[in-house]
């Protein structure tokens, strides 16, 4: 049983969502608990700070999902669900995640497929290999 309702599906199809925790659980193939974190879906403009330190507001609510460690195997269950695969560098997805009520509400988004080095760590273990510090970043599009 999910702790969390974060959800993900390929696409902007709210009827091929799956739990988060569930995909990855069910990826590894034994049970495991972790922390999946998420700002709160604003109704308000986003502010992005460029590197000439100018701030641009752009109306388009920016997320990221905060996972601190998952076996590889959950990773990867993750990505080919949300993205289809690894060769794809972002793409549209339909995402379940924290609203600003603190309940949880439904977004279309574009989901960037997460960058080794700077958006994730992997380690490698005796009990094996592990992703840390895992941001996932969605860009919401529309909700419903």
């Amino acid at each position: 049983m999910p702790l969390t309702n974060y959800e993900i599906a390929l696409g902007w199809s709210v009827a091929t969502r799956s739990n988060v925790e569930d995909l990855i659980r069910d990826a590894v193939q034994r049970p495991m608990i972790f922390s999946l974190q998420s700002q709160p879906v604003s109704d308000g403009n986003t502010g992005i700070v460029t590197l000439d330190q100018q701030t641009h507001w752009d109306g388009t609510p920016v997320i990221q999902w905060l996972i601190s460690i998952i076996p590889y195997a959950g990773f990867s269950a993750l990505i080919t669900k949300a993205l289809g695969g690894f060769t794809v560098d972002s793409g549209q997805v339909s995402i379940r995640t924290r609203n600003e009520q603190n309940g949880y509400g439904t977004w279309n988004a574009w989901m960037s497929k997460p960058q080794p080095g700077i958006d994730y760590r992997t380690r490698y273990t005796n009990s094996g290999v592990f992703v840390t510090e895992l941001i996932i970043t969605h860009r919401i599009v529309a909700s419903f």
